[in-house]
């Protein structure tokens, strides 16, 4: 016995497809296109449940003499391996919207503080990952960088920097970052809920 289905959501699919193949049924995975277009050819252009239902059957038939393209036989073996590949799919897309929306709103409390702070994210960002998160701090950390430099150039000693800008172009831009911020750019309670997001974000 052989039954062809149309791909569906797989929290819907799996468990049908394992009810067949558990009773010996083949089952056929067929692509929508195939399956509108047998349906054109030999039953009617109206789409609905009866003449796709009629379609897939015609498919199914054939498909015993001679093989559609994209048309794929389900293999029983593999369904736990199929399943298992699904789950993790659908759980890196829902990890990966997460963090778009994360991205989203950690941009929006940067707006919320300063304009400039959004469109500086990426420097932003690097204060962030040091635990940086209000206009106050920004200014702080600058200081201390701009400190390591005067020491460095004076005494021609290695001394380390913060770990998110040991890079000369990345404390360059902090610099103009901070020296862009305007005078009354501070506000600490959106600073904590921003470094809290970007935890969550990490």
């Amino acid at each position: 016995m052989i039954a062809a289905i149309e791909p569906t959501g797989w929290n819907y699919a799996a468990p049908v497809i394992s009810a067949l193949t558990a009773v010996g049924v083949r089952v056929l995975l067929v692509d929508h296109a195939v399956t509108g277009k047998q349906r054109d050819l030999k039953i009617a252009g109206i789409k609905t449940d009866k003449t796709d239902a009629k379609a897939l059957a015609y498919i199914a038939a054939d498909h015993l003499v001679e093989p559609y393209k994209h048309v794929y036989e389900i293999d029983p073996a593999r369904i736990g391996a199929a399943m298992a590949l699904r789950m993790i799919i659908s759980g890196y897309n829902r990890a990966d919207k997460e963090r778009t929306r994360s991205i989203n709103r950690i941009r929006a409390l940067a707006h919320s503080i300063a304009p400039i702070l959004n469109q500086s994210l990426t420097v932003y960002m690097r204060a962030l990952a040091l635990g940086f998160s209000s206009v106050s701090e920004l200014r702080r950390l600058a200081v201390y960088c701009r400190e390591i430099d005067a020491e460095m150039k004076a005494k021609r000693v290695e001394l380390a920097y913060p770990e998110t800008f040991k890079r000369a172009d990345s404390r360059s831009k902090l610099y103009a970052l901070v020296e862009a911020l305007p005078v009354w750019a501070d506000n600490p309670i959106a600073a904590e809920a921003l470094l809290e997001e970007y935890r969550s974000y990490q």
